[in-house]
């Protein structure tokens, strides 16, 4: 018999969770960077609308792009950081516009005098927030515009002539538009990662990524949470080992082995016709394994070797990184789940002591389900990073996330 105190902390462990996720859900949703309404240059001239930001994240999303790089460090750190790298070519942008402003020559021919000045005065730029809270128009000063398109120019250069080292397929995103809409979402998590929060003297994302070309240095909050973090950690561990030997460190465990006999039992059963049909589920599991090796495979040879798989242009052009990084996580977890469902449809009529009526047919049913998941699954993601899903790239294509 279980004892209530234990089936009392099982039910605070589940419950406590859930409330920990739902309060910090809902404040990292409270403090989320707003959307911007407009952008808007020094002469009030719109350069991208709320709609170009939804539609940049959507482009992100649809081709897969968090599977190859990532946003505010969430993602594959295969290719850029599109936040991180934004970031700083915006800083770059904005010494060059004034180095030629200021003093008519390039940001590397000034003295260090010179670029000290312009340096702390593009920090500043970056820190001050001009997002005006009641409306979310953001205006920018004249370097952050002169910056802001270099940025936008330097995205859609990259996704259509594509980028070998960082795993950036040539017109991975075909349409002018789109590239644009992309530089206008990158630009939107800059912004975020590098102007101050208002009230407070940390950026939306808590001065991440470091970088003190643009005034990011990293936030003494996240040093001491992140020790408070393994802190916690190690303690609630001990004190579960504690709970679990009762204080009593040197007990003897070998009791709580499995008994060989309830697994030669099982074997001399007999095999029932639904245990039979689950032995499909197990052939599956293998093939997905398989599968997921050679993905693995892959990826490990385009760490190495970028954009090339020896000399098979067939491969390498048509195989973009993010085509096998998001079939190799979604095929461990449908092996994994695949394994879970024929082992337990294996050991219901045993746990039941008999067939359920109607059982093999339900097997066979389930099957069709699964195999139904797995191939649309991954031939969607597959459409959808391709751009061959239209406008329903979301329901039968690359959502975007890397585990959905």
């Amino acid at each position: 018999m279980i004892s209530t105190r234990l089936k009392a902390l099982f039910l605070f462990s589940i419950f406590g969770a859930i409330a920990i996720t739902l309060v910090g859900g809902w404040h990292t949703y409270e403090e989320a960077p707003p959307y911007f309404s407009q952008v808007l240059d020094e002469q009030g001239r719109v350069l991208a609308t709320h709609a170009d930001i939804m539609a940049g994240q959507h482009a992100w999303q649809k081709y897969g792009l968090m599977n190859n790089g990532s946003v505010w460090g969430h993602g594959t750190y295969r290719g850029n950081d599109y936040t991180a790298t934004s970031l700083n070519l915006m800083g770059r942008h904005m010494r060059e516009f004034h180095a030629q402003a200021d003093f008519g020559a390039a940001f590397a021919e000034l003295t260090e005098d010179q670029q000290a000045a312009i340096d702390a005065r593009v920090i500043r730029e970056i820190k001050v927030n001009r997002l005006d809270g009641a409306t979310l128009v953001l205006r920018l000063t004249p370097a952050q515009h002169f910056a802001y398109e270099a940025v936008r120019k330097h995205w859609d250069r990259l996704f259509s002539e594509g980028d070998k080292d960082t795993g950036i397929a040539v017109g991975v995103v075909s349409e002018a538009a789109e590239r644009r809409q992309l530089g206008d979402f990158f630009l939107w998590t800059a912004w975020a990662a590098g102007t101050l929060r208002p009230g407070k003297e940390l950026t939306y994302t808590n001065n991440w990524p470091p970088d003190r070309s643009v005034g990011n240095d990293i936030a003494p909050e996240a040093v001491i949470w992140s020790i408070v973090s393994l802190l916690g950690l190690m303690v609630a561990l001990g004190a579960a080992l504690t709970v679990f030997f009762r204080g009593r460190f040197d007990q003897d465990l070998s009791g709580l082995s499995l008994d060989d006999r309830v697994a030669d039992r099982i074997i001399h059963l007999p095999i029932t016709s639904s245990q039979r049909k689950t032995a499909k589920y197990f052939l599956v599991v293998m093939l997905l394994f398989l599968l997921q090796l050679m993905q693995g495979g892959l990826l490990a040879h385009y760490t190495v070797h970028p954009g090339e798989f020896y000399g098979l242009k067939i491969i390498s052009d048509n195989i973009p990184y993010n085509w096998p990084k998001t079939w190799h996580l979604q095929l461990a977890i449908f092996w994994i789940a695949t394994a879970w469902v024929g082992a337990a449809l294996y050991l219901a009529p045993i746990a039941g002591r008999k067939e359920p009526r109607w059982q093999g047919l339900l097997v066979d049913i389930l099957f069709g389900a699964v195999v139904l998941v797995v191939l649309g699954t991954l031939v969607g993601t597959v459409l959808g990073l391709k751009g061959m899903a239209g406008k329903y790239w979301f329901w039968i294509g690359h959502q975007g996330w890397e585990y959905l």
